[in-house]
């Protein structure tokens, strides 16, 4: 599968499944390579900021053991695995992936809410 040399990121989730303080279930929309990653680290990006009550910036800081099989469906689970006030990391596991992967996370303290991911979040929780 190509990589593609522009894509939407806005794109690559298509629905959250489920949601809880400790995991976050959701539908990546797929396609290649890049969107596969793009969803891993949205799914646990919107799921930081929504414990965070969309009050903080996330940054991606790293993904680790990633290793791709497309085409076996685009189900995500990410697993909240240990969170401070500036960071957090988390287990994937996902149908295109081969084993659970790691996603560790930067948190950046926000003084208001941010309103574009609280909406998208609702959007794609609905």
């Amino acid at each position: 599968m190509p990589w593609e040399p522009r894509f939407d990121p806005s794109q690559a989730l298509s629905r959250i499944h489920a949601y809880a303080p400790e995991y976050l279930e959701a539908e990546a929309r797929g396609g290649s390579p890049a969107m596969f990653l793009e969803a891993l680290a949205q799914a646990c990006g919107l799921h930081a900021r929504w414990r965070a009550r969309f009050m903080v910036q996330v940054r991606l800081v790293s993904m680790a053991d990633i290793r791709l099989q497309p085409g076996r469906g685009t189900h995500v689970h990410a697993s909240l695995q240990a969170a401070t006030a500036s960071g957090a990391r988390y287990r994937v596991e996902a149908d295109f992936l081969a084993a659970p992967a790691a996603v560790t996370l930067a948190l950046l303290p926000e003084a208001s809410p941010q309103t574009l991911f609280q909406n998208r979040f609702q959007w794609l929780a609905s």
